[in-house]
């Protein structure tokens, strides 16, 4: 989890791209429900190697959630516990902001979901 606030779209899209390379990604998934060919852009920009996905959200975060939750129960998916927190709060009522964290896991196992062919365990950073 490299989440961080009050970054300049230079200092996210660089940050991503070093994640990508301490982690040895092989893409970077973003939402571009709020930014779009912008955030390809800038991750460009900084000279990100990998392919960029980009993912449009059509459900609500619950609804796009909902694989990944069974993903969960059946033991496919291992995180570190910087998630922990937030995911215990996703869809309670005391949950004042956006899940991020949460909404970014969803897309990351999602994309790998898509992806993979028979991969036993994901794990998500």
């Amino acid at each position: 989890d490299g989440s961080a606030r009050s970054l300049t779209p230079t200092d996210w899209a660089a940050r991503a791209v070093g994640l990508e390379v301490e982690y040895g990604a092989s893409r970077i998934v973003a939402e571009a429900n709020q930014g779009g060919e912008m955030l390809r852009t800038v991750l460009e920009s900084v000279g990100c190697p990998v392919p960029i996905v980009l993912r449009h959200a059509r459900l609500g975060k619950r609804a796009r959630a909902a694989p990944v939750a069974i993903l969960y129960a059946q033991g496919r998916v291992a995180h570190v516990d910087a998630l922990e927190d937030e995911m215990c709060r996703f869809g309670t009522d005391g949950m004042v902001r956006s899940p991020d964290r949460v909404d970014a896991l969803v897309w990351a196992i999602t994309s790998l979901m898509l992806s993979a062919q028979g991969v036993p365990r994901i794990r998500a950073l």
